[in-house]
């Protein structure tokens, strides 16, 4: 007698925490200021570790259908971030969040439903776009290495957060965003 295969569920294979076959990449842009290559490079390092957390399981608090997490995981990916100055991100969050004010990060996610996925000519994903005002992030931080770190972890965690459809328009919504961003800031911490 032949025994059926049975087939393993996006939330069982999420528990057994397979990794993805996801190839990650970002483009790093600036507006109105000069960042070093080591700078960048930081970025990028830091976001691809939050981007890897979140795709090695699958949590149902993302506005992502299992379907497309799949697609996600197994696809390559391109995250565009500009760095930008307070005058910088507060004429993008007048033009496209018509708030007359400046932010300290902005996120525009094209994964969550019901948009369709944004593929390049190389059959790249493009799952979102974050611009951070560079401003905000160097006051938050001291002048070490390790505290510009931190503080950009902090900002790319909330914005990624942000891309997998994540909220903070109401109390719930908060509590569960916050929940997530611990566990990514616990887990990515450890691993500095």
């Amino acid at each position: 007698m032949l025994k059926r295969k049975k087939k393993t569920t996006v939330t069982q294979m999420a528990r057994k925490t397979i990794k993805p076959k996801t190839m990650y990449s970002s483009e790093i842009l600036t507006k109105g200021l000069r960042l070093s290559n080591k700078k960048k490079d930081l970025i990028r390092e830091i976001s691809g570790e939050i981007l890897m957390f979140l795709l090695e399981r699958f949590n149902l608090e993302y506005e992502i259908n299992e379907k497309r997490y799949m697609k996600l995981r197994n696809s390559k990916l391109l995250l565009n971030i500009l760095i930008t100055t307070q005058y910088g991100i507060k004429r993008i969050n007048k033009k496209f969040r018509d708030l007359n004010k400046s932010t300290n990060v902005l996120s525009f996610s094209y994964i969550t439903a019901p948009q369709e996925l944004i593929f390049l000519m190389d059959e790249t994903i493009l799952i979102g776009e974050i611009i951070l005002n560079w401003e905000d992030v160097l006051s938050d931080s001291g002048p070490h290495q390790i505290e510009l770190r931190e503080s950009l972890l902090n900002l790319l965690s909330h914005s990624i957060l942000h891309i997998f459809g994540f909220s903070h328009s109401d109390k719930a919504s908060l509590r569960k965003m916050e929940i997530e961003k611990a566990k990514i800031l616990k887990e990515l911490k450890l691993s500095t």
